[in-house]
């Protein structure tokens, strides 16, 4: 069964509590694909002034999501189904995040 679920992990060199959530697509195959928001890559502090870059990564060791040590916080399926059904869900976020990237949006966290 194909599942669609969020994840959260600790964001090293931040704020003592940061988390960072993103979602992560599994297929029938056990394939995974990572869809996370980070701030633009601009250089150091871009969390500051860049805008919101959405990633659609294959979600292996290199990808900066990927939960090398079992210390993610795992949530329940948010949704599961047929592969057709999930690629279904899977195609309108990869159009969001295509809408997101070319947009003006704010990362700030200073706002």
């Amino acid at each position: 069964m194909a599942t669609l679920e969020i994840r959260a992990r600790h964001v090293d060199g931040t704020f003592e509590n940061a988390q960072h959530l993103y979602w992560l697509y599994t297929n029938d195959a056990g394939e995974q694909y990572s869809f996370s928001g980070f701030p633009g890559d601009n250089g150091n502090f871009s969390m500051f002034y860049e805008n919101i870059l959405v990633v659609d990564k294959a979600y292996v060791v290199e990808n900066d999501d990927f939960d090398s040590d079992g210390s993610h916080f795992k949530s329940a399926n948010v949704f599961e189904g047929t592969d057709a059904q999930v690629e279904a869900k899977v195609d309108l976020m990869r159009a969001e995040l295509t809408h997101i990237n070319n947009g003006d949006n704010d990362y700030n966290l200073l706002n």
